[in-house]
């Protein structure tokens, strides 16, 4: 991160020190501070700029650079950079360039990326990503790792209404540990990320 501060911060420190009577000015951002995201990535989005790429309108965290010998595609998620182009000579002179500006360590060729498998098809030449993997964890999470799949779980043309909700005391203490927001959550996330198209029973 270690990018300059553009407003001024006061951490305050134990009355043993004595350093000075107000606190220390940071003058770099660093880790733990609500704004260290922000700065960094500010940083990162000013060099990356600078080296021809450009940012992608629809997310400002993947950005692309065109030039004549190929495309290359870049993506941010936090402070993981995920590369993809049809050259390896480009990708190769693109890590070179982020470890001569930022300390970043190369762990190969990524093989998940936000929960999703990457998937590849070297003789055919096909690049592709698998849902699979989220889907068998939020299965084992929710405990339903060992239920069979079916075409459809819930009856063609059910109607669900308020008066299915638990309405007694006991029926409310019984549903009070379903995670069911977190399912219905997970799920969302699915479809959002990999257009999944799933029902809930």
């Amino acid at each position: 991160m270690n990018k300059q501060m553009d407003y001024y911060i006061c951490v305050c420190y134990r009355q043993k020190l004595t350093l000075h009577k107000d606190g220390f000015n940071i003058k770099r951002s660093i880790y733990g501070l609500k704004q260290s995201s922000r700065s960094w990535y500010f940083r990162f989005h000013e060099a990356i700029t600078s080296f021809g790429f450009a940012m992608v309108s629809e997310d400002h965290c993947a950005y692309v650079k065109r030039i004549t010998k190929g495309i290359m595609f870049l993506t941010l998620y936090v402070n993981d950079i995920l590369l993809a182009g049809n050259s390896l000579e480009i990708i190769n002179a693109t890590k070179q360039w982020l470890s001569s500006v930022f300390e970043i360590k190369d762990i190969g060729e990524a093989r998940y990326v936000i929960g999703m498998e990457i998937v590849r098809n070297r003789p055919k030449k096909l690049l592709g990503m698998c849902q699979e993997a989220y889907i068998k964890r939020v299965l084992k999470r929710f405990r339903m790792h060992h239920s069979k799949p079916v075409d459809t779980p819930v009856e063609k043309g059910l109607t669900l209404s308020l008066d299915q909700c638990p309405k007694t005391g006991q029926e409310k203490e019984k549903i009070k540990d379903v995670p069911y927001a977190n399912a219905v959550g997970s799920l969302m996330y699915a479809n959002y990320v990999y257009g999944l198209t799933f029902a809930l029973r």
